[in-house]
């Protein structure tokens, strides 16, 4: 008789651990769907450089929730409710040059193991914003530069990490690269960089290095026409597109050929200037 009521006792404790395990699932998933949605996204882009020149970290500022809800809003074909309007209302952000010095931290990953960049890393550009909203349609960039030689090997990884308002917000991870072999490959790092650097002179001196390294290539033509557009002389900046884009290999027999849009895009906006 005993033997039945210590397995009943047993059955009834089996029991109500299972409704409290179910409860608690119940509770996380509730909490889970609660959850916010954070306003704003970053993305990280690494521009790797060499010895001789910086590497550089671009931040994207972009809204990913406003963009999904513009979505929503063009499907359902209609104006949201008041209620609706006031949940969905933009991210209104005010940065300045502090916000983007002190607000964003950037990590290695190297070997599993994760460590912040502690120093090394400098603030270029920034837009500065005074209760902004972050719309749909809405990207602003903060430019970092790094030295080269304090980037971890290739493989490793590296994203950032900022802090706006009450959200802390993660960016993509950015694998690095091995540094290229050749000379004319080594020179094409160098000027992507001075390219996102803004700085003319550099650009156009690795430029024409590219253009004697190898005379019927494209993008030593392509670099320097980045530099004389910097300079705001666009005239010559067509002249050089236009030889990259007679220096496109030509198809061989059978293939299809479609010319270089990006050069073609760039032509075509500054003849209309």
């Amino acid at each position: 008789m005993m033997g039945k009521w210590k397995f009943l006792l047993f059955l009834g404790a089996i029991v109500s651990c299972t409704c409290l395990i179910i409860r608690g699932c119940g509770k996380k998933e509730t909490s889970a769907h609660k959850k916010e949605i954070q306003p704003v996204d970053i993305i990280l882009n690494v521009i790797q450089g060499s010895e001789d020149s910086p590497s550089v970290f671009i931040v994207r500022l972009i809204s990913q929730k406003a963009k999904q809800e513009a979505i929503d809003s063009s499907i359902k074909g209609k104006k949201r409710n008041a209620t609706a309007e006031k949940t969905d209302s933009p991210f209104k952000l005010t940065a300045n040059k502090g916000t983007w010095e002190k607000g964003i931290s950037f990590y290695f990953i190297e070997n599993r193991r994760e460590a912040r960049i502690s120093s090394g890393v400098e603030l270029l550009f920034y837009p500065k914003l005074k209760n902004t909203s972050i719309g749909p349609e809405d990207a602003y960039s903060i430019v970092y530069s790094i030295d080269s030689k304090k980037l971890p090997k290739a493989g490793s990884g590296v994203y950032a990490v900022m802090r706006l308002e009450k959200y802390s917000i993660k960016s993509n991870p950015v694998e690095l690269k091995e540094e290229p072999s050749g000379k004319y490959d080594k020179l094409a790092r160098q000027a992507e960089v001075y390219r996102a650097l803004g700085d003319s002179r550099k650009l156009m001196d690795t430029a024409e290095k590219m253009i004697a390294d190898s005379p019927s290539g494209v993008l030593g033509y392509w670099y320097k026409g980045l530099a004389f557009e910097l300079k705001g002389d666009n005239k010559s900046a067509i002249s050089m597109y236009e030889t990259a884009l007679k220096n496109v290999p030509s198809p061989k027999k059978g293939d299809s050929y479609e010319p270089p849009l990006f050069i073609l895009e760039k032509i075509k906006y500054l003849s209309r200037k």
